[in-house]
């Protein structure tokens, strides 16, 4: 393993200079100014033959060094990869779970298109939305546009289906971004990209260890919704009452 090498990649994405790399040095995704830039770093230390241990997710530079097994490369099989990039991740404990995601990114953040594509578009993009992509006039504005909305979907995930990054593709139909399984909304300016994704059906589910309270929330929300409907019906009643009032009032 070359650590200068590494120490390069390292300070390059945290936008510091190689000698201010330390042992101390914070490293973990709170640290990077946006998740694209903390996966672009370990994209790039993957080209340089250096990843992690499944599962092992380093929170200093001193942990990235000298972790389990970091100081070789490692030929992880592919579900044990994306174990590993999952738990890089810092979000997917706080939001898993949660049947909505939104995600916002910086499209100053992406790597520039260049005939040979950055090792980060071939890691986390499938084939059809790089093809997608390129065929647009500003094709950083649909890649800034599909990863928001990869973290969106990651966040509204259950975790089991979409794990990772790496398994969240996005097909089109008639032109359409589609994922099974959820309602999907991308939306970009020439400098920011936003993503909201929905999950069909939260309140349903066929598998047995669904929380009881599920369906309590789902009938308190049903009543929510009832008791809103039947004061919107009141409002509008007495609006028009109030009006019809001054009305005759006017004529008056």
């Amino acid at each position: 393993m070359n650590e200068h090498k590494v120490k390069k990649i390292v300070a390059k994405y945290l936008n510091i200079h190689e000698v201010e790399v330390t042992d101390d040095t914070k490293i973990d995704a709170s640290a990077f100014q946006g998740s694209i830039m903390f996966y672009r770093m370990f994209s790039e230390l993957e080209e340089v033959g250096f990843t992690l241990d499944p599962g092992f997710s380093p929170l200093t530079y001193y942990d990235l060094i000298n972790g389990p097994s970091a100081n070789k490369v490692n030929y992880a099989k592919p579900n044990e990869r994306e174990n590993s990039h999952k738990s890089y991740n810092h979000q997917a404990n706080i939001n898993s779970g949660k049947q909505i995601g939104i995600d916002l990114q910086e499209l100053s953040q992406l790597p520039p298109i260049s005939e040979k594509l950055d090792p980060f578009y071939l890691k986390y993009f499938s084939g059809e939305e790089i093809e997608h992509s390129l065929k647009k006039t500003n094709p950083l504005e649909t890649f800034a546009g599909l990863y928001a909305l990869k973290e969106a979907i990651y966040k509204a995930s259950d975790n089991k289906k979409y794990s990772s990054l790496e398994k969240i593709n996005v097909t089109y139909l008639d032109n359409i971004p589609f994922v099974e399984g959820y309602h999907i909304s991308i939306s970009h300016s020439s400098s920011l990209a936003v993503a909201v994704a929905l999950l069909d059906n939260p309140h349903f589910s066929s598998d047995k260890s669904t929380p009881k309270n599920a369906v309590i929330i789902q009938k308190n929300d049903s009543k929510i919704v009832r008791e809103l409907r039947m004061f919107s019906y009141i409002f509008m009643i007495l609006t028009i009452l109030v009006f019809a009032m001054l009305f005759i009032m006017i004529i008056k």
